[in-house]
């Protein structure tokens, strides 16, 4: 019986010296981010949006993972992006988190200078990677809006815009899918083709990036009805 106890008592001293579970630190394998310029045509208001994505691995399993914080040192900027609120996309094949919403107070714009985006978990280790905004990126006062035209069972698009995406909502603004625009133009039946209860008409966005790559533009609401 005394070895017995002496093997039990051993097992016991191994598994306190086991590491815990959140020994290892996270991992951002890639990041990347985007500016985006969001015009509302109801409202004839602008403001400038930040999205910060990042491919996020943890040895200890991505529910270990905590939180993004971008940070602005210089202009003593802070956001904290919590796990529950982490909007995922997937991008080659890999998920991606992070959030599409990150403004600044008052909707002013964001000042240049680098960014700091960290990656924490839940025992409070962190790894980080940057980013640079330049000038280029934030100045969004003088962007030129994209315009379209709907007619003839088309929706044209013209202006200073690259790749445009539309992105469709229901008569309730619910987003239902997005739609590439590639020359410049969408036939009305390739969007209600996907959707009947769209004939009766929708609203849509259009969003790309402007002429020199700085930035994306989104823009609307734009309505369609038959």
């Amino acid at each position: 019986m005394k070895s017995h106890g002496l093997i039990i008592l051993a097992l016991l001293v191994a598994a306190i010296s086991l590491p815990g579970c959140s020994d290892n630190p996270p991992q951002i394998l890639e990041s990347e981010w985007r500016m985006t310029l969001l015009y509302n045509r109801v409202l004839g208001t602008g403001y400038q949006k930040l999205s910060v994505f990042v491919r996020a691995d943890d040895k200890d399993g991505t529910e270990d993972l905590a939180a993004i914080h971008v940070v602005n040192d210089e202009a003593e900027l802070y956001w904290t992006i919590p796990q529950e609120s982490w909007e995922s996309a997937q991008q080659r094949g890999n998920n991606w988190v992070g959030s599409n919403s990150i403004v600044m107070q008052d909707n002013t714009p964001f000042p240049v200078g680098s960014y700091r985006v960290l990656l924490t978990d839940k025992s409070g280790k962190s790894v980080e990677t940057s980013f640079y905004l330049k000038r280029q990126n934030t100045e969004t006062n003088s962007a030129r809006l994209p315009s379209v035209n709907a007619g003839d069972g088309k929706i044209s698009i013209s202006g200073d815009i690259q790749s445009p995406e539309l992105w469709i909502y229901d008569t309730n603004d619910q987003f239902l899918f997005s739609i590439q625009a590639s020359q410049l133009s969408v036939e009305v039946q390739s969007i209600t083709g996907k959707n009947k209860d769209l004939e009766s008409g929708f609203s849509y966005y259009i969003s790309g990036k402007d002429r020199d790559g700085y930035y994306h533009l989104t823009v609307g609401p734009y309505y369609y009805s038959p």
